[in-house]
This record gives structure tokens, sequence and C-alpha cells, in this order.
């Protein structure tokens, strides 16, 4: 009995063709579902001008794969905005090239996904690049497999609904008839599958998870405006929706069109779904859904959490149990509110991604300077836990200590009270079961 949640740090082969994306945690044992979260960055700790981010899924539960990527960049150093957003069912990892003002956009790297697979040194994700990277670019592979995992992907249309109408994601294709323990979101609202993105650097990311004590979801989306004569980006979080539908950054704050929650989880002999309401409603939502489970042999968590405003050891305990993976999106909000948005500096200028296990981590961090009238945007990842930073300055920096009975133990170097999203899995109960750590046949007893 096995549910492992590894992830793995990627650098684009510039050869093109396959590549193979391994973990030795997956020694002998397939993974089952994969998300990929890349960007323009081909250098640790380097910072790079423009950002680019590509967020992608895939699984294969009902024996036929099924992918999905958002993708959006926001040009630097130009004095009109030039931003874009697109979605694409046929990838896995798409970068648009941010200097490309044409129609169609360069694309830097794309990858479309080829099998999950497995031998005794590891297993995990083959790529094929149907573009040729331009460069090594840096990307984190997560993979979730073993016995206990399913995963499954589906492209979800909500459709143009009214307020508090709810909607069924289509059946996801698990065994046993068991629920979605918990469900990803990545969407653009751009066009879907074309070679000319759409206008606007929309990106909403969304977690919501079928926690013991009720639904626990939130939602992280950014935009950068397009055409303007200043930066507008804006930032929008909630602490009660999953999704969002975002409009142009500018004046008092972003405006939101739709916003989607989670209301319930089912499983029944015949479908495993997931109840969405519609909580405002302006338009069609279309974007992709990673659901998993665990058939119940680990613990998942989602949840908003506050960094420390001091240095040193910080103990977050909001998982309740020791993780053996967490994603945290950070964030400039010093509080959560639902839906609460802005477009400010202190509010709307800097994000990041940290990842990390009991043996590795890394993270993102990207900007964009708002009200700027020359656009300043960045990215830069490195080997960390968190990091957020505003154009060179860190505004958080820690490591990883400890996982610790209720969650994990972080030390900052730089800290600041602001708030980030997080996505806790639990260790197994016996992770020595793994076929990758065998339990020995002969145990050594000493007596006293």
């Amino acid at each position: 009995m096995t549910a492992i949640v590894d992830y793995v740090v990627a650098v684009a082969d510039t050869g093109g063709g396959t590549q193979d994306i391994d973990s030795p945690r997956f020694a002998n044992i397939d993974p089952v579902g994969a998300i990929i979260i890349g960007s323009q960055s081909d250098a640790v700790d380097t910072l790079h001008d423009d950002y680019v981010v590509s967020a992608g899924m895939v699984a294969a539960q009902g024996g036929t794969p099924v992918e999905w990527c958002a993708n959006i960049f926001h040009q630097d150093n130009v004095t009109t905005g030039h931003t874009r957003r697109d979605q694409d069912n046929a990838a896995v990892l798409k970068l648009l090239d941010p200097a490309d003002t044409s129609d169609p956009v360069t694309v830097l790297a794309e990858a479309t996904f080829t099998n999950f697979h497995n031998d005794s040194g590891g297993g995990g994700i083959r790529i094929t690049w149907t573009t040729t990277p331009f460069a090594a670019y840096r990307f984190y592979v997560i993979l979730f497999g073993g016995t206990d995992c399913e995963c499954d992907v589906q492209r979800w249309a909500e459709g143009s609904v009214n307020v508090d109408d709810t909607a069924t994601a289509p059946d996801f294709a698990f065994s046993d008839d068991e629920p979605a323990q918990f469900v990803i979101a990545f969407g653009t609202t751009g066009n879907e599958d074309t070679t000319s993105p759409s206008a606007h650097a929309r990106l909403c990311i969304g977690m919501a998870n079928n926690g013991s004590g009720g639904i626990e979801q939130g939602y992280f989306a950014m935009i950068g405006s397009d055409g303007f004569g200043e930066d507008r980006s804006a930032a929008v979080i909630s602490d009660a929706r999953y999704f969002c539908n975002h409009g142009t950054a500018g004046g008092t704050g972003v405006n939101l069109f739709s916003t989607s929650e989670v209301t319930s989880f089912t499983a029944g002999t015949d479908s495993n779904q997931v109840q969405i309401t519609r909580r405002n409603a302006n338009g069609s939502l279309t974007y992709g859904l990673f659901a998993c489970t665990f058939k119940d042999t680990v613990n998942v968590h989602v949840g908003w959490d506050a960094h420390p405003s001091g240095t040193g050891d910080n103990d977050h305990t909001g998982p309740g149990f020791p993780p053996q993976f967490v994603w945290s999106i950070l964030t400039a909000f010093t509080t959560v509110d639902l839906d609460e948005r802005a477009d400010s500096n202190d509010d709307a200028s800097s994000y990041g991604h940290g990842f990390f296990t009991p043996s590795i981590e890394n993270s993102f961090t990207y900007n964009a300077d708002d009200d700027a009238t020359t656009m300043d945007t960045s990215v830069r990842d490195r080997a960390q836990a968190m990091l957020r930073e505003n154009f060179n300055t860190e505004e958080i920096a820690a490591t990883h200590v400890a996982m610790i009975s209720t969650g994990y133990r972080l030390n900052y170097s730089t800290a600041e009270a602001t708030q980030f999203l997080a996505l806790s899995i639990q260790a197994p109960a016996f992770p020595e079961m793994e076929t990758n750590h065998p339990v020995p046949d002969v145990l050594d007893i000493v007596s006293y």
C-alpha cells in the first residue's frame, strides 16, 4: 500500500526530442499523475527580465491521457503593457516569447505527455518536445503515484450560468467508488488551442480539499493588463472560493467577472464528482481540473497560512500532520478575505511558488511593478523552500528545517507577515512499505 508525492527540478533539453523526468522514490512504481510548473528561468538564483509562467497537468486514469496547460507572459522594459494568456489541452508545458509582438506569438518551448514509466532506478514522466526549447529552462514536476493513489484530469467548462447555480464537474475515472480527495485548477480564460493568445496576462491557480472537518479551498489569481501606458498589475485571493475569472486591473482594483466554489465531493456506483457553485456570474469559465484520491490512506490539507514577522525558526501547524510534500503560493497580502483584491505595489507586485519535501526544497518568485511607466517584470528561482522578492529585495526567504508531527518547521532569514496558500500531503504511516524502501527479511533484535 503506497501513496507517494514527490517533485523533480528538471532542465529542458535544448536538443528536443523526448525527455524523461524521474524520481528515485518511484523506483518500480508508475506515477499516475503530474503537475508541471515552469518559467523562462534558465539559471539558479539569477534575475531574469520578463516573466513567463506555465502551469500544466496530466493524468491517464481512464486509460487515455488528458493534459492541460495554462500560460501567460508579461514583457519587461516596454512603455506600453504587452501581456498575453493562453490555454492548451494538448500540452503540459508551454512558454511563449514575451518579446514577440506579432500574431501568432513565437513559442519558446512546448512539450506534450508521452508516458509514465518506472524501473529499478526510479520512475517518472516522459515528455516530447513539440517545440525544441530555445534555452535550458528550469521547471518543476510534481509526481503522484502508488497503489493507493489515483489521479484524473478533466477539461472543465462551466458555461454561462447564474449566481448560485450548481454544476457538476465531469466524472473522474476513479475505481472503488472513491470520491476525489482534492482538486487543483489552472486557467487563464483565454483562447484555447490557438497560435493567437488572448490579451491580458490572467492566471488563476485554485485548490480545494475534501477535509475531515469540511471543504478547504482557496485561490490565487493575478493579472497584467495589456495596452496601457503604465503597468497595471493586480492580484486576487480568496479563502472561500477555488477559482475565478477576473478582468483588467486599474483604478480601485481588479474586477471579478466570475467566481466558483466547491460545495461538495461525491462518489457513487457510476460517478465520482465535484459539485461546483457559481458565486459571481459573468460569462463562461473553462479550465483544467486535476483530481486526486489516496483512498483515505493519507490526509491532505489546503489552507492559507501566515509567515512570521520575525526571523528564525517558525512552526506551521495548519496541516495537523507531518507532510511528505508541500507546495505553497506566496503572496504580498497581509490578510485573506473573501475575494480580496488589490492593484497596489504593496499587495500586487510580487508572488512566489515554493516546493519542499523532507529532502529537497526549491522556489521561484516573479514580479510586476504596478503603476510603473516602464514595465518592470522579472522571475528568479532558487534552491530554497520559500522565496518572494520585490525586484532584488527579499521579502520572504525561508529554508526547510524539519517535518514535525503537526506540520513543518521553516527557518526565516527574511520575514514579513504576509499570506501563503499551501497544499500539504501527509507522509504514509508506514513509508517502509513502499517497494523502493523494502522491509528487511531479517531484523536485528537487541536485548537489554
